[in-house]
């Protein structure tokens, strides 16, 4: 009779709630032994609760879930930053048209935005939406089934799975690094108005040069320097654009490696979670109603919230499980 009583204590909600309102009121009264302010009370059993054994699953929750908010986060991310990349090779072999025009492109966008309904941007936008979510899905896909088969398999790697999920992560990262260089390059292009205005006063200088070419020497001097002044002037400009450039390349494509790495290891992070996890409560089931079932001693680890999870519609020593309340016993 105490038997079932325990068993069905066990599985009943409310009594359980009790219990764990009356550990909580047993472990307030030991507190209250020795620790006399209030507030420090609140914090020792705040401690009590944060720091006693628990679970695997209940530790690494935290790591899971944000494994699972940010593994989207990243893949759009990774998404958008190989996207230059993707758009100005469109741009350039499809609508055979310079590189130097994509600024203006998007400076027109920016100015008038009707202008994204232009054909010369249509057409390599939706081919780089096409290609680029072709790469994110099926880096997604084929690392969740490897790390599936994985876990799953006993810690066994399917080479082939392995290499496909190898080239669809390298094609992600190369497209975004690369990518990254691509809007540096064009964002942080020289300034076209201002280049031209440079050679324009280079050529002009040399047209007074070669006019002034029969007159003294000072004259011709003169000419020369400020056309050597003007080249610096050029040199610099060109010189600088492409040392930021080199800059930002660099810190784009570092930032996106990052993005991949992290896609990768947010993505084991939420399987090895899963398989443990799930290693985890079929251990506690087999601790609390393996053999122990005829004495009423389950063995549930403290603190635990096991529930038990029957293998058959029979039990471990062969007899047919009822239902009392709808509840096996």
């Amino acid at each position: 009779m105490n038997q079932f009583k325990d068993k069905t204590k066990s599985r009943n909600p409310q009594i359980n709630t009790q219990n764990q309102m009356k550990t909580s009121g047993h472990l307030l009264e030991l507190v209250r032994a020795y620790v006399d302010d209030e507030k420090v009370r609140a914090d020792v059993v705040e401690a009590y609760n944060e720091k006693k054994p628990k679970s695997y699953a209940q530790v690494f929750n935290g790591l899971f879930r944000f494994s699972k908010l940010t593994l989207f986060a990243f893949h759009s991310l990774s998404f958008l930053i190989a996207t230059p990349l993707v758009f100005s090779l469109a741009y350039q072999f499809i609508l055979r048209k310079d590189q130097g025009e994509i600024k203006i492109l998007f400076d027109n966008i920016l100015q008038d935005s009707s202008n994204i309904f232009d054909l010369s941007f249509m057409i390599p936008a939706t081919i780089t939406v096409m290609i680029l979510f072709l790469l994110e899905y099926g880096q997604h896909t084929t690392l969740n089934s490897l790390f599936n088969i994985f876990f799953q398999w006993g810690k066994k790697v399917v080479p082939g799975l392995a290499l496909l999920a190898l080239l669809f992560s390298a094609a992600s990262v190369s497209t975004s690094g690369f990518g990254a260089r691509e809007f540096i390059h064009v964002s942080k292009a020289v300034d076209p108005l201002a280049l031209g205005n440079i050679d324009s006063q280079i050529n002009q200088a040399l047209d007074l040069r070669n006019q002034h070419s029969d007159r003294s020497n000072s004259i011709v001097r003169k000419r020369d320097s400020e056309i050597e002044y003007l080249r610096q002037q050029r040199a610099e400009l060109i010189g600088e654009t492409k040392k930021s450039m080199a800059d930002y390349a660099m810190i784009m494509m570092c930032i996106s490696l990052f993005f991949e790495i992290m896609i990768i290891a947010n993505t084991y992070n939420i399987h090895n979670y899963q398989y443990k996890s799930a290693k985890e409560t079929e251990m506690i089931n087999d601790l609390a109603y393996s053999g122990n079932t005829s004495s009423g001693n389950y063995n549930i680890p403290m603190g635990s919230k096991a529930a038990y999870i029957p293998r058959s519609d029979k039990d471990l020593n062969g007899h047919k499980l009822g239902k009392i309340n709808g509840h096996p016993v």
